[in-house]
This record gives structure tokens, sequence and C-alpha cells, in this order.
């Protein structure tokens, strides 16, 4: 016999439940950030290739609603772990730079921007979204 005393099962079980609804959460949010990424970079795409006004606020207001979505996501989880919110964080602070850097220069210095520079600027506004969600398969993130 045992020095242990067996586990409760009810408080097994509410564990599991937790775990699960965790899991859930962290596929939302990761399906958030990657409708994100393919947001922004067809954001991107919007002022490289639109015209006049309208390439402006299409691409603001196309950004924009995708921003909104994912805030609301993040802001509606009830717990997460420090990596996952870390990761979290770095992923939309790397996007914050890259998505400025490409369409300010784009606008400003590099003006009018020829298609190639458009197209890695969508690229690469992506995959900070990408590496968050490869990222989140992984055990530790849950």
């Amino acid at each position: 016999m045992s020095d242990h005393p067996a586990p409760d099962l009810s408080v097994l079980e509410q564990a599991e439940r937790s775990a699960q609804a965790l899991r859930k959460q962290t596929i939302g949010t990761t399906v958030a950030m990657v409708l994100f990424a393919l947001a922004s970079s067809a954001a991107v795409l919007i002022f490289g290739f639109g015209s006049g006004l309208g390439r402006v606020i299409g691409g603001t207001a196309f950004v924009v609603s995708a921003a909104i979505a994912l805030v609301v996501v993040a802001t509606t989880a009830k717990a997460r772990s420090r990596d996952f919110t870390r990761r979290y964080l770095t992923t939309v602070g790397l996007w914050a730079v890259i998505y400025t850097l490409f369409v300010v220069s784009g606008f400003t210095i590099f003006a009018p921007a020829s298609s190639w520079f458009w197209v890695l600027a969508a690229v690469l506004v992506a995959l900070p979204g990408v590496w968050f969600a490869l990222g989140s398969h992984s055990s530790k993130l849950v």
C-alpha cells in the first residue's frame, strides 16, 4: 500500500477541462494571428498597387479591422502561459516595426515604390504572424 493518497478523480477531470479550454484559446489566438498576417499583407498590397485615395482608405480599413479582431481575441482570453504571452507581445511589436517601416518608406523615401518593393513588404509583414503560429504548436506555450 502506498503512503500517498489517491488523487481525487474530480480534481483530475477539472484540471483536464482547464487544459482543454486553454488549448482552445491558444488555437483561437493563433488562428487570429495568421488571419492578421494575411490581412496585413493584403493591406500592404492595396497600398502598393491601389491608386488615389482609395488605396489609403482601403489599406487602412483592412488592417484596422484585422487589428481590432486580434485585440478582441487577445483580451477575451482568460488565461495564457507566460511564454505564450511573451511570444504574442513580441510578435505584435515586430509586426508594428516592420509594417510601419515599409508603409512609411513606401509612401515617402521610395515613392513611387516599384512592384518588387510592395511584394517584398507584403511578405515581410506577414513573417511575425507566421513565426507566432509555428511557435504556438510547441507544448511549452500551452
